[in-house]
């Protein structure tokens, strides 16, 4: 299927495709540890970004897997590493999934020193719903520069957790108010913490996008956070569990750290009160490598 005028397939509707196949995986396998051992795991990094700066496409989505297990996903604005490390055994699953998103072989695995990468393969269904023909950039200089796909990919995940919120039933949208926290350094070492150490706040549609204050200890120490939709399971770029430093362009602020949350989290909640434009003109960020 070529795109053309005639057959448009909007940004949006590839997009929710491939939000579709990552999801799919977890039909699979688990995003959890602790699971039933005949299920493998997965690492579930789909609130992360692309990279525009590898594999952005022309049109539809290539799956690239990773020592026998799904790896990432090719897109229009680059990379999306979705899913991060697993383990637990593939084989018998992968047929299913395959015939589901109708695949075909792009490129053949690669194994050398470095390590065993693909295959790569174009996929052209997911169930009953047939995808655009997948094409390849042949230059880079073709690709959409990082900030506007970084920007696209940002609209169109706002647009994506906008319509699910929607669709969902009202106790959901309480719950999945707030899942999410930006802890934003301040120029020192924040000490590590776990997922029992994070608590989530409650009802914050208000705040959504927004720099405010936090407590965990009734008003003896506050924190700034910056509230951001999205869902996380789990992290790994550190060793301790549900937390993760990134970079992150935002005025004034050089790293930020993200917090896994779970259900339990709400029974905990959290006091917060709006930052003030003073305040924020005040803060002075710096980056410190806290690995």
């Amino acid at each position: 299927m070529i795109v053309t005028k005639e057959n448009d397939f909007t940004q949006f509707q590839l997009y929710l495709a491939i939000r579709s196949i990552a999801n799919l995986m977890f039909e699979y396998a688990s995003a959890e540890v602790e699971r039933d051992q005949g299920v493998p795991w997965l690492d579930d990094r789909r609130d992360e970004s692309v990279n525009p700066f590898y594999n952005q496409i022309k049109q539809g989505v290539f799956l690239e897997m990773y020592y026998s297990q799904p790896g990432k996903i090719w897109t229009p604005w680059g990379c999306w590493n979705c899913w991060g490390s697993g383990s637990g055994s593939w084989n018998e699953k992968l047929p299913e999934i395959f015939e589901r998103l109708g695949v075909t072989v792009f490129k053949e695995k690669i194994t050398n020193e470095m390590g065993v990468f693909g295959p790569v393969y174009s996929i052209h269904k997911i169930d009953d719903q047939v995808l655009p023909e997948p094409i390849i950039k042949t230059s880079s200089k073709e690709y959409i520069s990082f900030g506007k796909s970084c920007e696209i990919w940002e609209d169109l995940t706002n647009k994506y957790y906008a319509l699910r919120e929607e669709q969902a039933p009202a106790s959901y949208k309480k719950r999945s108010a707030m899942d999410q926290l930006i802890l934003e350094a301040r120029g020192k070492k924040e000490p590590f913490r776990t997922k029992n150490d994070i608590l989530c706040l409650e009802d914050l549609e208000n705040f959504r996008g927004k720099v405010v204050k936090y407590t965990k200890d009734g008003g003896k120490t506050w924190h700034y956070a910056k509230l951001h939709r999205g869902s996380v399971s789990s992290f790994s770029n550190t060793s301790a569990i549900g937390y993760r430093i990134d970079e992150e362009v935002m005025p004034n602020v050089a790293v930020h750290c993200t917090s896994a949350l779970t259900d339990k989290d709400f029974d905990n909640g959290l006091m917060v009160r709006p930052t003030t434009s003073e305040e924020i003109e005040n803060i002075r960020f710096s980056y410190e490598n806290l690995n």
